[in-house]
């Protein structure tokens, strides 16, 4: 197939394994404790192609936002039930909904009400251009994630998603680049892809200071309520200007988005051989 008309694979590290998500199926590998590798292959017919207006311009961004991040659940669900000793995995399914409930309070409280509480704070003495304290408020909450992820990544067991990570996007890029996947082609590419999720939130970051400065001076339960409301809209121009900067040559393409691509080396790795294999069996299990 020629490289242009290649489709879009996106994909996600999983629990010691790769979830990769063609056109119409998915693709898993998740080694087992016992080091042998189980893939496993799920049909999947895109929202868009159900629902056609779902593909719509500046509607198919958040659309394609909740569909990874359903499937995502259910790709992790997978890996948990392969990559865990049996003596833990009846804990990791009660775990499970409990850490999901708890990762969007935490996303909550630090990328949505931090800031917003900051902007509050802050307005009441402030007589200047708003936009001003927009951007103040739009750093601030990029600093408390790159903060975050930095912490995050300590942790050994998440440095070794994060590896996972990295063989995703690098088996991505040779398979965008028509290379046969082999773990020696695949390791020549880069683990820091522009359409990676890290580098779509700095994009959504960046965008809603512009869209928030928009509604001027605001209550914190007004700015809360806006935030959460404009999300849809938000994530809608990020998911298009993403889109539009990828269709550019590679060297302004990775210029223009060169700050996500940088965010990228803190929720990457370079992966070892296993990985890479893991992440090529997930891309083949869902072209296959």
């Amino acid at each position: 197939m020629p490289k242009d008309q290649r489709e879009l694979l996106g994909g996600q590290a999983l629990l010691e394994g790769v979830m990769m998500k063609g056109d119409s199926a998915l693709g898993y590998a998740v080694y087992a404790p016992d080091g042998r590798l189980h893939t496993e292959r799920r049909e999947h017919q895109p929202w868009k192609s159900k629902y056609p207006f779902l593909g719509w311009v500046f509607v198919r961004g958040i659309v394609n936002l909740l569909e990874m991040l359903l499937l995502g659940i259910n790709a992790l669900d997978f890996s948990v039930s392969v990559a865990l000793p049996e003596d833990h995995k009846k804990q990791a399914k009660y775990e499970m909904p409990l850490s999901l409930a708890l990762s969007l309070l935490i996303s909550f409280l630090l990328f949505i009400f931090l800031p917003a509480l900051l902007f509050s704070g802050l307005q009441g003495g402030y007589t200047g251009n708003i936009l001003w304290l927009n951007l103040l408020e739009g750093s601030a909450r990029i600093l408390i994630f790159v903060v975050f992820l930095y912490a995050v990544g300590l942790s050994q067991d998440m440095a070794r998603v994060f590896g996972y990570h990295g063989a995703e996007h690098m088996t991505v890029h040779a398979y965008e680049a028509g290379e046969k996947l082999t773990v020696a082609a695949v390791r020549k590419y880069s683990p820091l892809h522009p359409r990676c999720g890290t580098s779509f939130l700095l994009v959504v970051f960046i965008v809603s200071i512009v869209v928030l400065a928009l509604f001027g001076r605001t209550t914190l339960v007004s700015r809360l309520f806006i935030k959460i409301c404009m999300l849809p809209a938000v994530a809608g121009v990020s998911y298009e200007l993403i889109r539009l900067v990828c269709r550019l040559p590679k060297c302004f393409s990775f210029i223009i988005l060169g700050p996500g691509l940088l965010l990228q080396y803190l929720t990457t790795r370079r992966p070892d051989d296993q990985m890479l294999k893991a992440a090529i069996a997930a891309l083949e299990t869902a072209k296959a």
